[in-house]
């Protein structure tokens, strides 16, 4: 079984749809751009498949999808609670993530919970078409001056397609309207710009932040800054103060 919640940026706490009904979660999940299938298995996979089991009876889709968007890899994880490796599995999961590419996921037995940010997603696509306009031609004249996480950035403004500019820009709409609501409540929303302490000029990223180093440390400092990028994408005006201590 499958379900699919919604919740209002404004009201986190309190449900406006829930369903148990795939056709209605494939509906609302293409309106926002999420592809939603169930698929069927052409064989007894038995108490304790192998990967190579598992993948073999779901052959046939993977190839479906395969020949459709061309996607290159494709592996199975297992995570049982006799795993010597679940703790460890299990965090990396509870890690919230993004990708620059699409990512798929396909649950054969048990169960997952993934939750949609789509404020985030729709920053990311508008700062990818927005740098690929606005810097396309630098990046094509000079790219071995520009640094690997604008390339990337350039890059995937290119790869956008019409719809998916379109979609961001609905959802932007979505966006903005909730941060109406917000101010029919509260007058001031105060956010930290930078959420990491100083650190090396010589290092691209910090290593460390929160406990937590490489990508994770990335995405909190400048891919984006979160907070202060999101409420800028909400319309709203920013103010920039230094904060002091003691």
């Amino acid at each position: 079984m499958s379900a699919l919640t919604l919740f209002s940026v404004t009201d986190p706490q309190t449900p406006v749809w829930h369903s148990t009904d795939a056709k209605a979660i494939q509906d609302q999940l293409n309106a926002k751009g999420v592809r939603f299938e169930r698929w069927q298995a052409d064989r007894d996979l038995g108490a304790n498949p192998s990967p190579e089991t598992v993948i073999a009876a779901y052959q046939h889709a993977i190839d479906k999808l395969v020949a459709e968007k061309g996607y290159q890899s494709w592996d199975v994880i297992s995570l049982r609670a006799d795993n010597p490796q679940k703790e460890a599995l299990r965090e990396k999961f509870l890690n919230e993530h993004t990708h620059g590419e699409d990512e798929v996921r396909f649950f054969v037995e048990g169960a997952g919970l993934f939750c949609l940010h789509i404020g985030d997603e729709v920053f990311q696509v508008l700062r990818a078409w927005s740098l690929e306009m606005t810097l396309g031609e630098l990046f094509d004249n000079n790219r071995e001056q520009v640094k690997e996480s604008l390339a990337r950035n350039i890059e995937h403004g290119r790869k956008l397609s019409g719809p998916d500019v379109g979609r961001a820009a609905v959802l932007h709409t979505q966006l903005f309207r909730s941060v109406q609501a917000f101010f029919e409540t509260y007058d001031v929303l105060a956010l930290p710009v930078s959420p990491v302490a100083p650190f090396d000029l010589a290092e691209e990223f910090p290593q460390q932040v929160a406990g937590r180093g490489g990508r994770q440390a990335q995405l909190v400092q400048v891919d984006p800054p979160v907070q202060a990028g999101q409420a800028e994408l909400g319309g709203l005006p920013l103010v920039q103060r230094r904060a002091q201590r003691g």
